[in-house]
């Protein structure tokens, strides 16, 4: 009889943390099915304004080391200056949504470019999309990317 409380109370055990884990674990989904985002897909994109690709440190989640940004980063390694003009090609786009803690999404754009002497170099761009579960920091269009010509449709965030 004991035999089998303990092998009930384990199987409940199991479940429990498996319940826990699907709960928790964080989810990519591809977004490159969505109109506004077929546009960009494969197609050579030219930067509206200069990028700065950083190293991204290990331990933090990245869909490549490299990261794409128009910010000054201080904390990272600075691996490219891409002037205004560089030719991009973007290759996906995702969302990240971290379940446990925060509960926030972030779109990413996946692409690559061509340094000067002909290497390919994959990044992620962050299009610094939140939205928070608490709803506090949420946006009805996303920000023009780096790639966006000034004036251009802004995109719509209801994917």
């Amino acid at each position: 009889m004991l035999k089998y409380i303990l092998l009930a109370a384990l199987i409940l055990f199991v479940l429990i943390i498996g319940v826990f884990y699907i709960a928790l674990a964080p989810t990519i989904r591809n977004q490159s099915g969505i109109p506004a985002f077929k546009q960009w897909i494969g197609k050579p994109l030219i930067l509206q304004h200069p990028g700065l690709v950083y190293i991204h440190p290990k331990g933090n989640y990245s869909f490549y080391p490299q990261v794409l940004t128009e910010r000054r980063n201080g904390g990272y390694q600075l691996a490219y200056e891409l002037p205004a003009g560089t030719v991009i090609t973007i290759r996906s786009f995702k969302t990240y949504k971290n379940n446990a803690g925060s509960g926030s999404t972030s779109l990413y754009a996946l692409g690559d470019f061509l340094t000067t002497d002909g290497k390919k170099v994959p990044f992620e761009y962050d299009w610094t999309y939140r939205k928070s579960i608490f709803g506090d920091i949420d946006m009805e269009k996303l920000p023009p990317a780096i790639w966006q010509k000034t004036g251009e449709t802004q995109v719509d965030n209801d994917f």
